[in-house]
């Protein structure tokens, strides 16, 4: 993922964003999701969907090739319940 991004601090952010997204929370705010991040307040991740420049079909390729990679049995069936 950090290849999709052009700063080291930027791309840290996304990783917090995208990391808290199954979290517990019933409601995903920028304030909720900054303070699970350790963030004083939403900006960071506020601009990285706002504001960034990257590659969503890019991000979606990573994450599915880890996915295949992970569960790595032709069977395997993925259920995400929110």
């Amino acid at each position: 993922m950090r290849a999709l991004f052009t700063q080291e601090r930027v791309a840290a952010s996304a990783g917090q964003l995208l990391g808290g997204l199954p979290g517990e929370e019933g409601r995903k705010t920028g304030w909720m999701r900054a303070e699970a991040a350790g963030n004083k307040a939403p900006w960071r991740q506020q601009a990285i969907l706002g504001r960034g420049q990257w590659d969503a079909d890019a991000l979606r390729d990573i994450f599915r090739d880890y996915a295949l990679e992970a569960l790595a049995d032709p069977d395997a069936v993925l259920a995400i319940d929110w």
